[in-house]
């Protein structure tokens, strides 16, 4: 190993944490006269300038001054809020009632997932589950419908689409 890089090292595994300029300047200029080295020291100079916190980025102008939201507006805002709401109620609800459907208390859960509809009725979860129910309790024809509800509603879902799929082939065979 070259010498000059064995002080390079040496240097910088030391217990001192002082440094002088006039040091850094003299090894890094030694290790730059290696040209197989000068890759190593930009990768390092890079490094450490990056976790330096000289590279943040500052903004170029001054934020823009938020004006007050007008009345009109704080009535979206219940209504969003309402609607969070009632996402939120309605997938506890199915998860309540997949709990009960795989304990096998089917009519229950029945029961649990048209009430989750009922407050919203874009989770298409629910008919996931609807149509399960029905499977196990044999009515292939509400089995049929809900699973191709449940396909409406979540096509943009890669996962469940294909749990869709399956249980519209699973609902077939059994016809």
């Amino acid at each position: 190993m070259n010498n000059n890089l064995k002080t390079f090292k040496n240097t910088f595994s030391s217990n001192s944490l002082i440094f002088s300029v006039k040091n850094w300047l003299y090894h890094i200029t030694k290790i730059l006269s290696d040209k197989k080295k000068i890759r190593t020291v930009v990768l390092i100079l890079i490094f450490l300038y990056g976790i330096s916190g000289c590279a943040t980025i500052k903004p170029i102008h001054e934020p823009v001054e938020k004006k007050p939201l007008q009345d009109k507006t704080e009535d979206v805002g219940k209504n969003q809020d309402n609607i969070n709401s009632r996402a939120i109620a309605s997938l506890n609800l199915t998860t309540h009632g997949q709990m009960l459907l795989e304990n096998g208390r089917i009519d229950e859960s029945i029961s649990i997932f048209e009430r989750s509809i009922s407050i919203n009725p874009k989770n298409g979860k629910n008919y996931y589950y609807l149509a399960e129910a029905w499977y196990k309790k044999g009515n292939m024809r509400l089995s049929k419908e809900f699973n191709r509800l449940a396909g409406i509603y979540m096509d943009n879902n890669f996962f469940w689409i294909n749990l869709v799929k399956k249980q519209k082939k699973k609902i077939a065979e059994k016809k």
